[in-house]
């Protein structure tokens, strides 16, 4: 089903143009042409969560923009990114995640979104293991600044066990070249998980961008 619906997705991209397939669905917009345009983002390997040399380019680039000052007053915003983060303890590495997430009310600092596409990678860049499942996430906008975390099950699809994953989110939001205010977002990323498998996130960041 999923190979449909990206298939499709992708059919829509090539007939209307200026759109990218993330998460396996079109999206459009500002968002999908920085995307596409930005040194060293492949948006095909960030919907598989695939690598740190991708991650960092991704994450530097938007990192080096302008830092929002004046932030929106009203208005909602759908933003994709993702994270990564060295990991120590059952598993080890470094592991990478699609982030999705929602400024539902810049009036009222509301923040949601969801983690998943997470993947491990060993030292040399090649993908070690995936995870299933996805971590649900709730914050607030305060000022330019961002915070959300949330406590999820995860599941390593190569041995089928389970951890309660939780991830937290602080940063604050930048401003794209041309691109309007607050139209990306990055920051720094904290966690760890507690069950089957054991674990803990150091060094983790993370950007995303407005769609």
């Amino acid at each position: 089903m999923k190979l449909l619906q990206i298939t499709a997705a992708l059919a829509a991209c090539t007939a209307v143009g200026g759109c990218s397939i993330f998460g396996g669905r079109a999206t459009n917009g500002q968002g999908a042409e920085l995307l596409d345009t930005s040194p060293g983002i492949d948006v095909s390997r960030l919907d598989d969560a695939t690598g740190e040399a991708d991650f960092q380019s991704a994450f530097q680039y938007v990192r080096g923009q302008e830092a929002t000052t004046t932030m929106p007053n009203s208005g909602s915003a759908d933003y994709l990114g993702g994270f990564g983060a060295d990991v120590t303890g059952d598993i080890a590495g470094f592991m990478t995640g699609a982030v999705n997430m929602t400024v539902e009310s810049f009036n009222t600092g509301v923040v949601s979104g969801t983690v998943d596409e997470i993947a491990l990678y060993n030292a040399d860049g090649s993908q070690n293991r995936t995870f299933a499942g996805e971590v649900f996430l709730n914050g607030t906008v305060t000022g330019t600044d961002l915070a959300a975390n949330g406590t999820d099950n995860i599941r390593d699809n190569s041995t089928g066990l389970e951890s309660d994953a939780t991830l937290r989110f602080n940063g604050d939001f930048r401003n794209l070249k041309s691109e309007g205010r607050a139209s990306a977002m990055t920051g720094t990323t904290t966690g760890s998980g507690t069950g089957g498998f054991d674990f803990a996130l150091d060094n983790g960041k993370f950007y995303a961008i407005e769609q």
